[in-house]
């Protein structure tokens, strides 16, 4: 019977991590969409006009991280 059980659990851990990773991935293509941002500067906040970290301009960000937690509480791409 534990056998059965761990295979059970082992399944929806994979099941589980397979959704996150699915969610990441969409969240980046939004994130990276630059053709719905097309007049962004790329060095400030799209949204704010404030100064942006040098990683979150890397990782392709276009808000700082407060204008991003807001859009995303409205549920904004």
């Amino acid at each position: 019977m534990s056998g059965l059980n761990d295979k059970t659990l082992e399944m929806a851990e994979r099941l589980v991590a397979a959704q996150v990773d699915n969610r990441i991935a969409k969240a980046r293509t939004r994130q990276c969409d630059l053709g719905k941002f097309a007049s962004w500067d790329g060095e400030t906040c799209f949204d704010c006009g404030g100064g942006m970290p040098e990683e979150r301009i890397e990782m392709g960000r276009v808000r700082c991280v407060h204008c991003q937690s807001v859009a995303e509480r409205k549920g904004v791409e």
